[in-house]
C-alpha cells in the first residue's frame, strides 16, 4: 500500500468521520468526550512537536482538543496514531511525543494507537525504562489492532458506522497486494452492499470515494 494513498485515505476519514471512527476504535473513551462542544484539530502544533521524525513510515499522527463530560477535567489532547508498518522503539516514541505535549499544553495527553499492520505478533502498548538508584518509568498507552477487530468490525458494519468500511477496504487492500482480481471483486461486494444498506447517498458518496481511492 503506498504510503501517500494510505495517508492521505486515513487523514481523510478521521476528518470527516471521528466520532464515529472513536466509537468504533476506542468506545470507552469516545463515551467520555462531550460531543456536544466541537473539537480542534491542532496539526501543525503536534507537527512542531513531532518535525519531521522517521519520514517515508506509513503513519497518520494526528492531535486533536477535546471536552469531556466530566467536569473535573478542564479539556484534554488526544493525540492519535495509525500506523500501518512495523517500528524499532515505537514505544518510546509515543512516550516521548506524550511528555513533549503535555508539558507544551499542560493538558492531560491521552495517545492512542491503530496498527492497521498485517503483523498479528505487533501491538506494543508499554513503554518501560529502569533507570539507575531503582528509578523507573512505565508508560501505557490505548491500542487496537484493526485486523483483530472480530466482531465488534461486524456489529459497526451492520450499525452503518461508515468507518468500519474504510477498515473492511484497508484490510481486503493488504490481502490482496498481489491479486488484483481479487480485491476487484471485493470491491464490488462492498459496493453492492453499501448500496442495499440504504444509507444517506451524501455518506454513501464518501465512503466510496475512500473505498475507490484505499482499493486501487
Amino acid at each position: 500500500m503506498p504510503p501517500l494513498q494510505f495517508e492521505a485515505v486515513w487523514k481523510s476519514t478521521l476528518e470527516e468521520f471521528f466520532e464515529p471512527f472513536m466509537d468504533l476504535c476506542f468506545p470507552s473513551v469516545a463515551k467520555s468526550i462531550d460531543w456536544s462542544n466541537p473539537i480542534e484539530w491542532l496539526d501543525t502544533e503536534l507537527q512542531k512537536i513531532t518535525h519531521n521524525a522517521n519520514q517515508g513510515l506509513q503513519r497518520v499522527d494526528k492531535l486533536i482538543k477535546v471536552a469531556f463530560k466530566d467536569q473535573s477535567q478542564s479539556g484534554g489532547l488526544i493525540h492519535l496514531e495509525i500506523q500501518n508498518q512495523k517500528e524499532v522503539n515505537f514505544e518510546n516514541r509515543i512516550y516521548v511525543y506524550n511528555y513533549c505535549l503535555r508539558v507544551r499544553y499542560e493538558k492531560n495527553v491521552f495517545s492512542l494507537v491503530v496498527y492497521g499492520d498485517s503483523d498479528p505478533d505487533w501491538q506494543p502498548s508499554k513503554y518501560k525504562e529502569a533507570r539507575r538508584n531503582k528509578n523507573k518509568i512505565t508508560f501505557e498507552f490505548a491500542t487496537v489492532k484493526l485486523s483483530k477487530l472480530g466482531r465488534r468490525l461486524t456489529v459497526a458494519r451492520n450499525q452503518g458506522n461508515p468507518v468500519a468500511r474504510v477498515i473492511d477496504a484497508h484490510l481486503a487492500t493488504q490481502k490482496t497486494m498481489n491479486d488484483l482480481p481479487g480485491r476487484y471483486q471485493l470491491k464490488r461486494e462492498m459496493i453492492r452492499d453499501l448500496f442495499q444498506r440504504g444509507m444517506p447517498v451524501k455518506k454513501v458518496s464518501k465512503i466510496l470515494s475512500l473505498i475507490d481511492w484505499l482499493m486501487i
